[in-house]
């Protein structure tokens, strides 16, 4: 017998013994802070602070799926009778994953990363595309003249006023705020 036997079937003995339920029901007041909802269910009873993680830990490091307010999810309870967990779930409203300093959140409005501290990523392709055009102009509108009274023979000083007026490149141009880091 192979060890992945072994294990499975270690963990179908255990389940022999162990009541097992599964329920289905809807998701409503959802606790994200202690990763908790109530599940209403059809012809049941409502489920009370059902556990949208399926260890019970402090949660410092953790992935939870977080659901949206009344769609649907698939409940186990293992055990005891009322002790629930979210196994499964229709429509996500937000995933949060935290492991070690790392943390990662997405939702509808994005991505983001490491609580967003360092705002949005660079937009790569358009920031070496704005980089390229500035240094064409700035390369194209350099004119070097001779000042009054200089004895050399070469124009060594560049005019200023002669070059046009390069706007400024705006953050907005090459931020995109759906990532944040």
């Amino acid at each position: 017998m192979t060890p992945e036997e072994a294990f499975l079937q270690l963990v179908g003995s255990m389940l022999k013994k162990i009541p097992v339920s599964i329920t289905i029901g809807t998701a409503d007041d959802i606790d994200k802070e202690k990763r908790t909802c109530t599940v209403n269910r059809e012809e049941s009873p409502p489920l009370y602070d059902v556990r949208l993680n399926s260890v019970i830990s402090d949660h410092k490091d953790h992935c939870t799926v977080f659901p949206k307010k009344g769609t649907f999810v698939l409940c186990l309870m293992l055990g005891d009778p009322t002790d629930y967990y979210v196994l499964a779930v229709a429509e996500p409203e937000e995933i949060a994953i935290k492991i070690g300093n790392s943390e990662l959140t997405a939702g509808k409005d994005g991505w983001v990363f490491n609580g967003g501290k360092l705002n949005g990523l660079v937009k790569i392709e358009e920031l070496v595309e704005k980089l390229n055009v500035l240094e064409e102009r700035m390369t194209n509108h350099q004119h070097l003249y001779q000042p009054a009274g200089s004895s050399s023979p070469v124009p060594t000083v560049l005019d200023g006023s002669t070059n046009p007026k390069i706007n400024k490149t705006q953050r907005s141009d090459l931020e995109n705020t759906k990532i944040k880091q």
